[in-house]
């Protein structure tokens, strides 16, 4: 799945792409459904791409004001990755043990996570590798 990805053309999921005027122009597509986690994630994950940290974390906070809730808690990455971004590690921890509360399945989906994020000179390092060793069990 992440080759496919990665060779996806990117110019059909730019904010204001062609993707944006076949949304608009083209009838088969209809409007957006705002009232469910989904469409947070989603915009969350373009806004990821593009580094607009402030956005994830706004799609975040409006998306607990208004009570959504995931089913899925690989939708929670781009919003853990975005609250660090904008220096809220413990949010962005609390956010990754909420994840492990509901299932510790996910705990090497949350551990590859965050050694990802470790690998971000634009984060702080001792930060995260004080989490991974204290919060998690990671097999590394």
């Amino acid at each position: 799945m992440r080759a496919i990805a990665e060779n996806y053309p990117n110019a059909l999921i730019r904010p204001q792409g062609k993707s944006e005027i076949t949304l608009n122009n083209d009838t088969l597509f209809s409007d957006e459904d705002t009232n469910s986690f989904c469409y947070f994630y989603q915009k969350a994950s373009l806004a990821a791409e593009n580094r607009n940290w402030d956005k994830v974390v706004s799609l975040w906070t409006t998306s607990l004001s208004e009570n959504k809730k995931t089913s899925n808690a690989s939708e929670l990455l781009p919003f853990i990755q975005g609250l660090a971004h904008k220096n809220q590690y413990e949010d962005s921890f609390k956010l990754s043990l909420k994840i492990l509360d509901n299932s510790k399945k996910y705990e090497p989906l949350v551990c590859e996570f965050w050694k990802e994020l470790s690998l971000d000179d634009s984060l702080d390092k001792e930060l995260i590798y004080g989490f991974i060793e204290n919060k998690l069990s990671c097999d590394y």
